[in-house]
């Protein structure tokens, strides 16, 4: 029942508001994960940037407390993130 009442929590937030989590990647850049599904998916888009400017994107979901994503820049590969290092973050 709390986690449902949790869910519940986090869907209503986010009809009012932009919301995503970001965490800092390997070559010091930021890893974003949106709440827009992927086409055609119940995935959901991210977005991976290095400092350089250059920008990787694929589709995420959340597997018992992993982040996995498939990216997908010519040759599809996965990545595999722990949930906790992703903060929340948003705009009203």
């Amino acid at each position: 029942m709390k986690k449902l009442l949790l869910l519940l929590t986090l869907v209503s937030s986010l009809a009012n508001a932009e919301t995503w989590f970001e965490a800092t990647n390997q070559g010091g850049g930021k890893i974003v994960l949106l709440m827009h599904k992927c086409s055609g998916s119940e995935s959901r888009v991210v977005i991976a940037q290095i400092p350089s400017g250059s920008t990787s994107t694929g589709c995420w979901t959340y597997i018992a407390d992993l982040v996995v994503v498939v990216w997908d820049n010519g040759d599809i590969r996965t990545s595999t993130y722990n949930a906790n290092i992703f903060v929340m973050r948003e705009r009203k």
